[in-house]
């Protein structure tokens, strides 16, 4: 809704510009990586290979999970996702028909929560390994990235369906900075060396900074 909202206020703030050196292009609504998507783009009349992109991303998970071993055991996934991205962003238009960008930008991740709970009723038995319902105990743990992000991408679009109804791809990539783990357990995990080992895990995970965008998304012309 807040993409929407930005996109009205800045249609409005455009229309009263007496210069009329701006306009709001569209309105877009999408599928992607990161969730549902919200967005608009504004151009501006002496710019003609420019436009800026405001968007947002929304998702949540809850949805509870679960793993099955041998002999009727399990482990139950409780899993807590929640974020929200507000992203600005700079696309280039290198072709006449602008059908083909480049984009580049940064996005700030307003609420960030990604946490999953693992327990079982029924205790773990796998490949000679058995852990008691009560012994297994809880385990709790979660990741949080930078909460601002540098973007870099190229998009397809301008794939005109109706009269002022467009589609478009975008795909690029999000540098999300270095992981910080947090664990809380109780149960098996009290006789490890776990703690000791989460400086370790955070570096080898490094590697898995750089988070893919895939967007397919639905734009909405406006009378500019």
């Amino acid at each position: 809704m807040l993409g929407l909202l930005l996109a009205f206020q800045l249609n409005g703030f455009c229309r009263r510009d007496s210069t009329q050196k701006c306009f709001v292009d569209g309105i877009s609504i999408g599928l992607t990586t990161k969730g549902v998507s919200l967005g608009t783009e504004v151009g501006l009349r002496n710019l003609k290979k420019v436009k800026f992109g405001i968007y947002s991303h929304f998702l949540r998970f809850h949805q509870t999970q679960q793993i099955n071993f041998e002999e009727n055991s399990s482990i139950d996934i409780f899993p807590k996702i929640n974020t929200f991205t507000l992203g600005f962003l700079t696309y280039y238009y290198p072709l006449k028909k602008k059908n083909f960008r480049l984009a580049a930008g940064v996005s700030g991740e307003l609420i960030q929560k990604y946490q999953v709970k693992l327990s079982t009723q029924t205790g773990l038995k796998t490949g000679g390994l058995e852990i008691a319902k009560d012994d297994f105990g809880e385990i709790s743990f979660g990741i949080k990235w930078s909460r601002v992000r540098p973007y870099l991408g190229i998009g397809f679009g301008q794939m005109n369906l109706r009269k002022r109804l467009s589609g478009a791809v975008d795909i690029g990539c999000y540098y999300m900075g270095s992981p910080q783990l947090q664990i809380n357990y109780e149960g098996f995990l009290e006789t490890t060396t776990i703690d000791t080992e989460i400086k370790k895990i955070e570096r080898n995970m490094k590697g898995y900074s750089f988070y893919p965008l895939i967007s397919l998304s639905l734009r909405y012309k406006l009378k500019s």
